[in-house]
């Protein structure tokens, strides 16, 4: 389970850095301008969830190289 939580908050980080969008509100929330249930938004997670798919793509390629 800890290794689940890991793997979202590092294909998060990957979509902040990404989408300026994405990264402006991560930073209001870590500065409690905004509230954490914003980060619930069903768009966000779908994002993090195609990114952890495309990690695990690269993660596989880079092991048969």
């Amino acid at each position: 389970m800890r290794e689940d939580h890991l793997t979202f908050q590092r294909a998060f980080g990957r979509v902040a850095v990404l989408d300026a969008e994405i990264y402006k509100l991560l930073v209001e929330i870590r500065h409690v301008l905004k509230p954490l249930s914003l980060l619930d938004d069903p768009s966000i997670a779908k994002r993090v969830k195609e990114e952890i798919a495309d990690g695990s793509q690269v993660n596989t390629a880079t092991a048969a190289v």
